[in-house]
C-alpha cells in the first residue's frame, strides 16, 4: 500500500513541470561565493490596492573571502532608494548599481574574510504579477467572495528576488530569518515560521512579526493574506514533542474545512514514520488557503485545491 501511495505522489510531480522561467540558481559564481547569508530581515508594506510593495530588508553575511563589493539579486522593476552599511560604529549609506537584475554594493571599509557585516536595501515598487501560478512567478491579487484581498506569492522557478532582495541561489539558506508584513488592517497574514506578534498601526494596518528559527531556501519564504479564519490542532510527533498545526482558511470556506482538515494530521502521521520526524516541529506546521492551486513553503504549505480528495481518496495536493 506504501509503495502504490508514493508512486502516485511521484507522478503528481509531473504537474509542476522545469519552465523557461526557471532562472534562480545555476553555477555558483565568484561573486556568489564570496559571501554567505546568515540572516534576512524582511519588512514590508502589501498594498492590494496599488498592488504595491514597500519597505527594507536587511541581508547579514559572513565573508567567505576578502570582500570590497557584495552583489545581491533582485528584480529590476523596483526602485531602490538607499542601502545602508549597519555596524555598530559605522552606519554608512552606500554607493551602488541596479541593473539586469543584480545590485552591485560598493562595501565602505573591505571586509576580511571571517567576519559578519550587515547591509539594509529600501526599495518599493509593483511586483510581476504571477499569470499562471504556481507555474509562474509573482504575485497574486484576488477576491474572496465577499470581495476582500487574497494575496499569495509563488516564486520556485525565479526565487525570492522577484519580490525581495537576497542572494538567490539554492546552495545558500540563512540560519534564520525575520518576517514581518503590514497589511490592511481588515486581512489576516500567514507567513513562515512562528508568530511573535501582532501590531495594531495608527494608518489603519496590522504588522504581522514572524521568525524562522531553522535554515530556509529563499523561493520557500511566501506570505498569505486574506480575511483568514483560523483551525488548530496540537498534533504529537513520533518523538513525542508537541507541534501546533494551523490551517488559515477564508470564512466561506470554513464548514468544508473542518470536515476535510484532519486529513492533513494522517498525512503528517504517515510521513513521519515513513521517513522520520517533521523538521520544522520548533515553529509549526501550517496551510493557508490560496487562490493558485498550490506550493510547497515551508511551514506555510499553500493549498488551493479545495478541500477535497482525489479519485484515489486523499487530498493529492497537500502532499
Amino acid at each position: 500500500m506504501k509503495y502504490l501511495f508514493s508512486t502516485l505522489l511521484l507522478a503528481t510531480i509531473q504537474l509542476f513541470p522545469q519552465t523557461d522561467t526557471q532562472d534562480s540558481g545555476g553555477t555558483l559564481t565568484p561573486e556568489w561565493g564570496a559571501y554567505d547569508v546568515k540572516f534576512y530581515n524582511i519588512n514590508l508594506n502589501i498594498d492590494p490596492d496599488k498592488q504595491t510593495i514597500k519597505g527594507w530588508v536587511g541581508v547579514t553575511a559572513e565573508a567567505v573571502n576578502n570582500m570590497k563589493e557584495i552583489v545581491l539579486d533582485l528584480d529590476d522593476r523596483y526602485r531602490i532608494t538607499k542601502i545602508i552599511f549597519d555596524a555598530p560604529n559605522n552606519y554608512t549609506e552606500l554607493n551602488f548599481k541596479h541593473e539586469n537584475g543584480k545590485i552591485r554594493i560598493d562595501l565602505p571599509t573591505a571586509v576580511s574574510k571571517g567576519n559578519t557585516f550587515t547591509v539594509k536595501v529600501y526599495y518599493g515598487g509593483k511586483p510581476r504579477v504571477a499569470e499562471r501560478p504556481p507555474w509562474d512567478n509573482g504575485f497574486t491579487w484576488e477576491k474572496t467572495e465577499s470581495g476582500e484581498p487574497w494575496i499569495g506569492v509563488t516564486c520556485q522557478g525565479g526565487g525570492g528576488d522577484v519580490w525581495w532582495p537576497c542572494k538567490d541561489h539554492p546552495s545558500d539558506e540563512p540560519d534564520s530569518a525575520l518576517l514581518n508584513f503590514t497589511v490592511p488592517a481588515n486581512l489576516v497574514c500567514a507567513s513562515n515560521g512562528k508568530l511573535r506578534y501582532v501590531l495594531t498601526n495608527k494608518e489603519g494596518t496590522h504588522t504581522y512579526s514572524w521568525f524562522v528559527s531553522t535554515p530556509i531556501n529563499n523561493y520557500g519564504i511566501s506570505l498569505h493574506a486574506a480575511p483568514y479564519d483560523t483551525i488548530q490542532y496540537r498534533y504529537t510527533s513520533v518523538t513525542g514533542e508537541e507541534i501546533p498545526v494551523t490551517i488559515w482558511v477564508l470564512p466561506e470556506s470554513m464548514e468544508k474545512a473542518r470536515k476535510h482538515c484532519p486529513e492533513f494530521l494522517d498525512h503528517l502521521r504517515w510521513y513521519e514514520e515513513l521517513v522520520g520526524p517533521y523538521p520544522f516541529r520548533v515553529d509549526k506546521y501550517g496551510v493557508a488557503e490560496t487562490p493558485y492551486l498550490g506550493m510547497e513553503h515551508q511551514t506555510i504549505i499553500a493549498n488551493g485545491y479545495g478541500y477535497k480528495d482525489d479519485q484515489f481518496g486523499f487530498d493529492w495536493l497537500h502532499h
